[in-house]
């Protein structure tokens, strides 16, 4: 060990004092629960995953984010408790794509013979990391497309997916649709009606046109809202619902989504 600490650090005069050698198993598995009454598996003590292609700290920080604000809505008494339902929801099937992926990785880079015949292949390492759907009851999926992710470099605002980057100014500061995401309930709407549908509602809306500008024209199409629609975005910044047209009651069609969405009805 003292040689491989020489070699690692280029200085083959070192005396590293070592306290401890213990063993290390390369391993792959993911829990059948990753929540039991009041507590709730996040990051490595939810699965254990290869450490070929650094995913591991990542999937940890995306869990911690999902249950944080979950938490938080259910504890401030803006959800219910059944909000808390869609982290395992959301997050095991990641946790199952990530132990793919890096499965697939120890192969190709450390271990040619590993046996993987009955894993299935993996998804793209861009669209795994950026483009992975949520599908939950804290979601409102508006089609039937089954696929597990979508190209990220190729947004389509659906609920499930994250919110796009859109270039915007907002007074006079330039900025992208994501700086709007991370701190709270956010309504992207086409007409003003919308506005008033957040009253007495734990959501910010921006207008377009009003509260924000459009400098490149690509917003209503991006997030798919047409010229009087809306897109619910969530605090994780995750498409939570959306519609291309302004309903009879904006105030009751969006109180009702957040209803669904946070479990309150129940």
């Amino acid at each position: 060990m003292t040689e491989l600490i020489r070699i690692g650090l280029d200085d083959p005069t070192l005396t590293p004092d070592i306290k401890v050698i213990q063993a290390w198993e390369v391993a792959a598995t993911v829990a059948d629960r990753f929540a039991d009454g009041r507590v709730f598996l996040v990051g490595d003590a939810a699965k254990v995953t290869p450490p070929t292609g650094g995913m591991g700290g990542n999937t940890a920080i995306g869990d911690g984010y999902d249950i944080a604000w979950k938490l938080a809505d259910v504890l401030a008494g803006v959800a219910g408790p059944g909000l808390l339902d869609s982290y395992q929801a959301e997050r095991q099937p990641y946790a199952e794509q990530v132990v793919i992926r890096s499965l697939h990785n120890a192969k190709e880079r450390m271990m040619p013979t590993l046996d993987l015949s009955d894993i299935p292949e993996p998804l793209d390492y861009l669209a795994l990391g950026f483009g992975f759907r949520c599908r939950s009851g804290a979601v409102i999926v508006d089609d039937d497309d089954p696929a597990l992710a979508e190209d990220p470099t190729m947004p389509t605002g659906r609920p499930g997916f994250r919110a796009p980057h859109v270039s915007v100014v907002g007074g006079d500061t330039g900025m992208s649709t994501v700086d709007l995401f991370g701190s709270g309930w956010v309504l992207l709407a086409g007409d003003v009606e919308w506005q008033g549908a957040t009253v007495d509602l734990p959501v910010r809306c921006y207008r377009l046109g009003a509260d924000l500008s459009d400098p490149t024209g690509r917003l209503a199409d991006a997030y798919g809202i047409g010229a009087v629609g809306a897109s619910l975005v969530r605090p994780d910044g995750v498409v939570a619902w959306r519609t291309a047209t302004l309903p009879t009651d904006p105030a009751g069609t969006l109180a009702g989504v957040l209803d669904r969405v946070l479990a309150r009805a129940a």
